[in-house]
């Protein structure tokens, strides 16, 4: 069963590169994880991702990954975490910090590896529930939370309209960061580019009255 305590948590969101609680050689969990991404990027399921597999991609011993990792969804959750960008540094205009958080979601769901293993994780979401739950304390649950935090700021500093729910204000902002629009008829031409895109959108509705 896989658990994961408060501390291990705030280390997570804090250095998501970080792996949970065990003094590793990097270089080695490295290549262990780009092995991982790899398989994934390129079909596997989650159900069918092996150590065997796993090793033989990152040609290390089956041991050398099972002293790191003793489970499946524990080797999954270090590799979601490791994929997952670092929370900005906010307290600069509202639009800035939006533009900013928005782009971390875009930039991690438009990445051909990336985006693979969270699609993966969300179609087979019920047979991983502790991984699924996990991810979502540790790394999602966090950003939404700053997304959230801004908005309020935004009402607080009168920015913002007052009669806001912050909770959907954040799931306009965030759903095409998640899902990008395809097709060459919405010039997109970046995970920055979308942001700006969205935010400056999504303000002419948030935004106060003047």
């Amino acid at each position: 069963m896989l658990r994961i305590s408060r501390q291990e948590a705030n280390q997570v969101n804090r250095n998501p590169s970080t792996t949970l609680g065990r003094p590793r050689d990097a270089d080695a969990d490295r290549v262990i994880i780009e092995a991982v991404l790899d398989l994934i990027a390129e079909g596997v399921t989650l159900s069918d991702l092996s150590f065997v597999a796993v090793a033989a991609r990152a040609r290390v011993g089956r041991n050398t990954v099972y002293r790191r990792w003793p489970t499946k969804q524990s080797l999954l959750l270090d590799t979601l975490a490791a994929i997952a960008r670092p929370l900005p540094r906010l307290g600069n205009e509202i639009r800035d910090d939006l533009v900013a958080l928005v782009k971390i979601t875009a930039e991690r769901s438009q990445h051909p590896r990336d985006g693979r293993l969270l699609q993966a994780l969300l179609a087979e979401r019920h047979a991983f529930p502790e991984l699924s739950q996990a991810y979502e304390n540790t790394v999602v649950r966090p950003r939404r939370q700053a997304l959230i935090d801004t908005v309020h700021r935004g009402i607080a500093t009168g920015e913002l309209r007052a009669d806001l729910d912050s909770a959907w204000a954040t799931t306009v902002l965030i759903s095409p960061a998640l899902w990008p629009p395809s097709g060459t008829d919405t010039h997109i031409t970046s995970a920055a580019d979308l942001a700006e895109k969205v935010v400056d959108l999504v303000l002419i509705g948030l935004c106060a009255t003047r």
